[in-house]
């Protein structure tokens, strides 16, 4: 594991500590190539590679490829969808506004899954250049959300994730943990850094849009 991918391991993991049903990662704005490769997430570690994981049939990976415009996940995680999916493979992937519910009442796909035609001028549709969230749900049954900004000239980026650690409690896409536990976060992920003699800590918040929180 890289350092990137030890302290956003460490700050989503630790996320839960002080909210306890509440587990979040920000990924710093990585970029997703603008090719057939992409990149690979799994969301549920906090981790993030570029090269294709040999558990992705065994493990809850999303791969983002094309700049976001095409996205692949594995049998392990399941993303919300626009509408009732007919069979392995052939469910389109949505887009979320900040604040939408994740939870047992939407819609996912099922099994091993590609979605190509989520990029476009609808509400439901991720708009080149525009941030968004997508909704995902895991075999053990807990919700979560990934920040995404898709590109259709170029490369996207991958800016945050949470998930509920507690098995069917809905999320709100972009809720994050409360300011306390991100300070806590923030100190161990710089611990980290200093002992790795990196320059910057991770930044923890996404600030791009105001972040809905639950009560």
């Amino acid at each position: 594991m890289n350092l990137f991918s030890a302290v956003a391991t460490l700050v989503f993991l630790t996320a839960g500590i002080g909210r306890a049903a509440l587990r979040y990662a920000d990924f710093r704005d990585m970029g997703i190539p603008g090719n057939s490769a992409g990149i690979y997430i799994n969301p549920i570690a906090g981790v993030i590679t570029a090269t294709p994981p040999q558990d992705f049939e065994s493990a809850p990976w999303i791969n983002l490829l094309f700049g976001g415009t095409a996205i692949g996940s594995s049998p392990l995680i399941t993303l919300a969808i626009l509408d009732p999916a007919t069979g392995n493979g052939d469910g389109l992937v949505m887009k979320l506004p900040g604040g939408a519910e994740i939870g047992p009442a939407a819609y996912y796909t099922i099994g091993a899954n590609g979605s190509e035609n989520h990029t476009g001028p609808a509400a439901d549709q991720f708009q080149s250049g525009e941030p968004g969230y997508l909704g995902f749900a895991t075999a053990e049954g807990n919700y979560g959300w990934i920040c995404i900004t898709v590109s259709a000239t170029g490369e996207g980026v991958i800016h945050a994730a949470a998930m509920e650690a507690s098995p069917g409690i809905p999320i709100l896409a972009g809720a994050v943990p409360e300011p306390g536990v991100a300070v806590l976060c923030l100190a161990a992920a710089a611990l980290l850094l200093r002992r790795r003699r990196a320059p910057v800590p991770i930044p923890f918040s996404y600030p791009a849009q105001r972040p809905v929180r639950r009560h």
